[in-house]
Order: C-alpha cells, then structure tokens, then sequence
C-alpha cells in the first residue's frame, strides 16, 4: 500500500511540475503577440509570427513530448512502446538542445510559446487531459492511448511545422524546421508500425 502511495505521489507531483512549467503563461518578450494579427482561426502565417515565437512553440511542443515519454517509459505494456518512448525521448531531448544553442546563437529570446489562436488553444488543451489521462493507466489500455495520442500530436506538429516554414525568415532556423519535420514524419511511422501489434 505504501508503495503504491509513493507512486501515485510521485505522478501526482510530476503532473503539478509539468503543469507550471508547460502550462502557465511566460511573462517573456518572446511570448508577446500584438493582438491586431491575431485572429480566431488564424494560422502561424495570417499571425506573422516571429522567429522567437515560432521557437517558443516547437520548445513547448518538445517539453511535452518528453514528458509523455517519461510516462510511457513507466508504463507502457509492450516492449516496443516502452523502446518507442525511449527513443522519442532522446531525440526530442536533443532537439530541444539544439533548438535552445540555434536560438543563442541567433540571438533569439525562448520563452513558453503561450497558444494564441482557437487550434493552439484546443491543441494544448488536449494535452494537458491526455497527460492526466496517460499518468493513470496501465497495461494494453495505456499502450493504445499513448500511441494514439503521439500519432495525433505529431500529426498536428506536422501541420504547424509546414505553417512555420512558411513564415520563417532565417534560413537557419528553416533548415531546423525541415529536419524537425522529417523526424516527426518518422516518430509518426514507427507509431502506426507499433499501432498493428496491438
């Protein structure tokens, strides 16, 4: 009893770290919107966001698939889930480096990437209930939300990314948008693969 006591304590204090950190709104320059081009259903282009903002949200995106990997990684039922939560982990742990050094190096501010549209909105929204969601099942149950929900999550990556790109003005930052893309289009096959052996 007590053992389980201690486990549910610790995704309970997982789930309010997590929480504060993705979820609370950054009091950062990079996060500012001027809401003149912000309109209900805009897309990342109709916004004219900047460079930071575009950063801010990929860095967003990465916190919070590492943190449904950590889940996954105590969790999951098939070793193949648990190897897939792993490897996402790592490579959206590098991205995130990387994404952090590309942003020095450019001079560019990070902050939490605060959602600013209807689709943002509903997108973290999601999250933040499959994460709840997630922290509190088990077995072949776990295994299928888990993966339904990375193949959903990278499906809307995808669909942010190809907006980015097409608002980025710096040629490093688009280079970085590319390979993010490819690698989420990879995260997004082994999923479907993991998908049939259930």
């Amino acid at each position: 009893m007590k053992k389980i006591l201690t486990l549910r304590s610790a995704n309970v204090a997982m789930m309010l770290i997590s929480s504060a950190l993705i979820f609370t709104p950054a009091q950062s320059r990079a996060d500012a919107v001027n809401t003149d081009t912000v309109l209900e259903n805009a897309t990342p282009y109709e916004m004219r966001l900047s460079e930071s903002q575009i950063l801010s949200r990929i860095h967003r995106i990465n916190k919070i698939e590492i943190l449904a990997a950590r889940i996954a990684l105590g969790r999951a039922y098939l070793p193949e889930t648990r190897q897939y939560a792993f490897d996402l982990l790592e490579e959206h742990e590098a991205a995130d480096r990387e994404l952090v050094q590309l942003a020095r190096n450019e001079g560019i501010e990070l902050g939490l990437g605060v959602p600013v549209t209807v689709r943002e909105v509903a997108e973290l929204t999601k999250s933040k209930i499959m994460l709840s969601r997630l922290s509190v099942s088990f077995g072949r149950g776990f295994d299928k939300m888990y993966l339904q929900y990375m193949k959903e999550s990278h499906a809307e990556s995808l669909w942010n990314i190809e907006d980015y790109v097409s608002v980025s003005r710096n040629p490093d930052v688009r280079e970085f948008l590319a390979r993010t893309y490819s690698d989420l289009r990879a995260h997004m096959q082994s999923v479907e693969t993991i998908q049939r052996m259930l």
